[in-house]
């Protein structure tokens, strides 16, 4: 029985050696290697595919189907997206933005020389 129980630590001892020089994860196998057909197969559905495009009605520039035309705004003859109004409303607010903000103060000398500096 001594002896056994002797082999058995011992073994236990080696295993726990062996345990921590390599404690590295493993990752998982696959069982069989895919030949190329099989994963050229697979691979068929992968295609990209060009966007479908339509000409707009009003402006003739490639636009997606069902969509409003992101150049002019039109979509079925209609301007839907009033490009036009946006531009002239973001122009005014611009504009109140601009007249609202205070006056700048006139450089002085000193600071006239700091920058120069810069």
């Amino acid at each position: 029985m001594q002896k056994n129980i002797y082999s058995c630590i011992v073994c236990t001892a080696v295993n726990l050696l062996f345990i921590n020089a390599y404690n590295k994860e493993v990752m998982p196998v696959p069982p069989k290697r895919l030949s190329k057909g099989r994963t050229r197969r697979r691979r068929a559905h992968h295609a990209l595919t060009a966007p479908l495009l339509t000409s707009c009605s009003q402006c003739k520039q490639p636009t997606k189907p069902h969509m409003a035309c992101p150049s002019c705004g039109y979509y079925r003859g209609r301007d839907v997206l009033n490009l036009q109004a946006k531009v002239e409303r973001t122009m005014q607010k611009r504009k109140k933005i601009a007249d609202t903000q205070p006056a700048q103060p006139a450089a002085t000398a000193a600071s006239a020389k700091d920058e120069e500096k810069k």
